[in-house]
């Protein structure tokens, strides 16, 4: 019996001052923050992420999605 599983990662994380603002659960795919968002020191946030379908044998797919929020 082959057993699969999906991983999730942010790749990049475009925030203020160089630090991470978003957090991926890494089974489940949830994005939260780290902290509050403040439109008026950052008007917009990019995020980008890969999951990947993997099997006890081999990686089945990866697929990159990118976020914009203004």
């Amino acid at each position: 019996m082959v057993t699969s599983y999906v991983l999730f990662k942010i790749l990049y994380d475009q925030s203020s001052a160089g630090s991470r603002t978003f957090v991926i659960e890494p089974e489940t795919g949830l994005i939260t923050t780290q902290g509050e968002l403040d439109r008026e020191t950052t008007s917009n946030y990019t995020v980008s992420t890969r999951d990947k379908l993997v099997s006890d044998v081999h990686v089945v797919y990866e697929t990159n999605l990118n976020y914009f929020t203004t």
